[in-house]
């Protein structure tokens, strides 16, 4: 119904969504964004960074999701780079998406991380367009990173060491009534 949204990007929150609702979506690289607004926050009446130090900080970026690569890639540019509260943001300039080639892209893919089963339908979709890179000059292999079957659980341990009462969105929200 809209042109476009923003959200947060902690372990796919605007990635996923976006797969399955046919939208497009990224997660910008910590830094990129100003984290400026994003929860858990201080309810005062002005922007509080987020504490430069936490794993929130570190790892969660404010993300947007939009209908095309084009308005992506206009709303990208319209939330980069530093905004004077955020000291995480840096100036990085962003180039353009336009006339990008291929050629001498690495890619690697795989067929799932080996501890739940991929559809043949969804592997063979990957695969087409693993070939339709390679045929325009990227470098393609078929390839599980190590230690991905490790991922999930070190993911579960990251995300949940940001919960305390101290810093979880629940615990302030108790104090705050």
């Amino acid at each position: 119904m809209v042109g476009f949204g923003i959200g947060t990007d902690y372990g796919g929150s605007i990635r996923l969504p976006a797969h399955c609702t046919g939208l497009v979506s990224l997660r910008p690289t910590p830094g990129i964004v100003p984290g400026t607004g994003q929860l858990p926050f201080d309810a005062s009446p002005s922007p509080v960074p987020p504490n430069s130090a936490s794993m929130q900080a570190r790892l969660q970026t404010i993300a947007p999701i939009a209908r095309s690569i084009r308005d992506l890639w206009v709303l990208l540019r319209v939330m980069a780079g530093p905004d004077g509260v955020d000291g995480n943001a840096v100036p990085i300039p962003l180039g353009s998406p336009a006339g990008q080639s291929t050629a001498d892209v690495g890619v690697a893919w795989c067929d799932g991380d080996g501890s739940y089963p991929v559809r043949a339908d969804v592997v063979k979709v990957v695969e087409r367009a693993a070939e339709a890179l390679a045929d325009r000059g990227a470098r393609v292999i078929n390839r599980r990173p190590p230690g991905l079957d490790e991922a999930e659980s070190v993911y579960a341990r990251s995300a949940t060491s940001m919960v305390s009462p101290t810093t979880s969105v629940c615990g302030r929200a108790a104090r705050m009534n």
